[in-house]
């Protein structure tokens, strides 16, 4: 099974990308959406957050704005978030391809904004950045996220910038805002890589 690495920071394009290379056959694991269905189903996981952020949790539900004030202001929070997160993220999407490679999936895609800080990089036959100037990702997750354009901007600048994505991929993909350019871009880039 080949395993491509997608990253780049919140609201860059990546589920863009991640969407067409689905079309095109591909599977998609999404860490976030593995960190979600992790956080819901392991009490252990719940119960580390609650010890180093205090009352997040509304019984099992977390309230993900209140820890976003702490982790997206506090850059040492957010280290300290990833740290407990991670190990947990990790073994599950370890899990999940395990489990695709089982069924003969051919191409899986790992979309994770963390990919090239953690042990999931080494997971990957290559990876690729997606890019976006900051304005535009501010632009976006306001409309997207339903952020303040203070939460937008305060999640962008705690977070790599694109130079660091577009050095440290092997591939790059500019997010200009012309979605048919991205798209034409991620196709080239998809049948490159397959």
């Amino acid at each position: 099974m080949k395993i491509i690495g997608i990253t780049g920071g919140s609201g860059a394009g990546k589920s863009t990308v991640t969407a067409l290379w689905r079309r095109m056959g591909a599977v998609i694991i999404d860490a976030d959406a593995v960190y979600r269905e992790t956080l819901a189903q392991n009490p252990q996981l719940r119960a580390e957050i609650a010890a180093r952020f205090g009352d997040v949790f509304s019984g099992a539900e977390l309230d993900r704005g209140r820890l976003a004030e702490i982790v997206f202001t506090d850059r040492q929070a957010l280290l300290d978030l990833n740290a407990i997160t991670h190990k947990y993220v990790i073994e599950a999407v370890w899990n999940r391809l395990r489990a695709e490679s089982a069924r003969g999936t051919v191409v899986c895609v790992l979309d994770a904004i963390y990919l090239l800080e953690t042990d999931l990089r080494q997971l990957c036959n290559h990876t690729v950045a997606v890019t976006c100037p900051a304005e535009r990702r501010v632009a976006r997750l306001t409309e997207r996220d339903g952020l303040t354009e203070e939460q937008a901007r305060q999640r962008v600048r705690n977070q790599k910038s694109d130079e660091y994505y577009a050095q440290n991929c092997d591939f790059a993909l500019e997010n200009t805002g012309d979605r048919e350019a991205l798209e034409r871009g991620a196709k080239e880039t998809f049948h490159q890589l397959i």
